[in-house]
C-alpha cells in the first residue's frame, strides 16, 4: 500500500480543501501506515538525532523536524541545503513507525514544534506539531475500529 501512496497528491488536496478531516485523515493514515520514517541523520554515534530546521515561512518559523516518506525525497532536500557528505549522499535515520510519536516527543523539551514531511523543492510538503501526532493516531485508530 505506501509504496503505491502519492503524498504530493494527498498533501495537496488536504491543503486545498483547507484541512478538511478526511482529506488529512487520508493523508497521515498513509504516513503512519509506513514501515518507516526517513530522516537527515545528524551527530555521531550513538548520539545521532534527526536534522532540525525553521522556515520563517512556515509554522511561524518554529523549529521543525524534517521528515521524509521515502529516501530519493530525503536525498533531494540534502543537496538542495547542502546537508551532503562529501560523496553528495546524505547520512540516513531511517526509524520504524511503530513507536515513533514516543521518540519524537522527546524533542518538544528541546523547543522543537513539529514534523515537516517532504519539505524538498520538488515535493508538496506536509506538516504536524509534535503534540497532535498523539491525538491523532489515535484518532485515526478509533476510525479503524469503527
Amino acid at each position: 500500500m505506501a509504496d503505491e501512496v502519492n503524498f504530493d497528491e494527498l498533501a495537496q488536496k488536504a491543503m486545498q480543501s483547507n484541512g478538511a478531516l478526511e482529506d488529512v485523515d487520508t493523508l497521515y493514515a498513509h504516513a503512519f501506515a509506513l514501515p518507516q520514517w526517513h530522516f537527515i541523520a545528524r551527530g555521531a554515534f550513538p548520539n545521532v538525532v534527526p536534522y532540525v530546521a525553521a522556515n520563517a515561512a512556515v509554522a511561524d518559523g518554529q523549529y521543525m523536524i524534517r521528515a521524509f516518506t521515502d529516501t530519493d525525497r530525503l536525498l533531494r532536500f540534502a543537496q538542495e541545503n547542502n546537508l551532503t557528505e562529501a560523496d553528495g549522499g546524505a547520512l540516513i535515520l531511517s526509524l520504524p513507525t511503530d513507536n515513533i510519536i514516543d521518540y519524537l516527543e522527546q524533542f518538544m523539551a528541546e523547543g522543537v514544534h513539529g514534523i515537516w514531511f517532504n519539505s524538498d523543492s520538488g515535493s508538496d510538503g506536509f506538516f504536524a506539531p509534535l503534540r497532535q501526532l498523539r491525538p491523532l493516531k489515535a484518532h485515526l485508530e478509533s476510525i479503524d475500529e469503527s
